[in-house]
């Protein structure tokens, strides 16, 4: 039973939009009309409507076809998620499923900024961050994994010249190094710091992508050399990294063309 409240001319201009797809792009009133269950005069005074209203082009041809102003409403559904919230059950699943911390951050400045963690309460070795801390883009997982997806001259504009600090013998401190890093990530779809910022730790990490395509954050997991090397880190987990990364970025929109662009830039 329709609700009282149903407005059934928006049903039917939203079945007028929903006629159009990458089989049908060009239509005219009558085959919209077939599509929306509707007689041609109906979908002729909606799709004249819509057209007034900007969502809908009428070509010369006299067939219809979506403007691109319908893009506006999935973008602003696009603009208005939140990462850490749309995220944090699937950190919670990474880091029960493969026992280590799970993190995502995004890029301020030179600096790694976490927006959310999945930590491991039963573990008592621990390391000492929470939403909030910072590290530096170009001595982590996260850090290499955001560099990676920005342009050159935006790499160098956040980091300036090299050498950068060095944390430990193993930190990346100049461009041929991260270039290293970048070609790896490029094959493998993942970044891997082993020991790069603390002598004890390594860690993993994955792009998260928008609607575009690109990269707005980064997810990681992170784990103590003596028990977790970062080889068998990611031998171990790389797959399931990749999963929850492709799983948040499908959630803001993207959608890979294949499975194995999901692992890759």
């Amino acid at each position: 039973m329709t609700p009282r409240y149903f407005v059934l001319s928006v049903d039917k201009a939203f079945a007028v939009l929903e006629s159009f797809d990458g089989e049908h792009p060009h239509l005219s009133a009558t085959e919209v009309g077939k599509i929306a269950g509707l007689n041609k005069a109906t979908a002729r005074r909606l799709l004249l409507t819509l057209s007034d209203l900007g969502y809908i082009k009428v070509l010369e041809s006299g067939r219809y076809r979506l403007s691109p102003k319908i893009l506006r409403l999935s973008r602003q559904y696009l603009d208005g998620l939140d990462i850490p919230t749309l995220a944090l059950p699937i950190l919670h699943e990474l880091t029960r499923s493969t026992g280590e911390a799970s993190n995502i951050a995004v890029a301020d400045g030179k600096d790694v900024v976490y927006v959310a963690r999945a930590a491991v309460p039963q573990r008592i070795l621990s390391t000492n961050l929470d939403v909030g801390s910072r590290l530096p883009l170009h001595a982590t997982s996260l850090g290499k994994v955001l560099l990676f997806g920005m342009t050159s001259s935006e790499r160098q504009l956040r980091l300036g010249p090299p050498p950068w600090p060095g944390f430990t013998p193993r930190t990346r401190i100049t461009w041929e190094m991260l270039e290293r890093d970048f070609r790896a990530i490029s094959r493998s779809g993942v970044s891997v710091a082993d020991r790069e910022l603390d002598e004890g730790l390594c860690s993993m990490a994955a792009p998260i992508r928008d609607h575009t395509g690109h990269i707005v954050a980064a997810i990681n997991l992170s784990a103590h050399h003596l028990t977790m090397p970062a080889q068998k880190l990611a031998a171990t987990h790389r797959n399931a990294l990749l999963k929850a990364a492709q799983s948040i970025s499908q959630s803001l929109g993207w959608t890979p063309l294949s499975e194995e662009e999901s692992l890759r830039d």
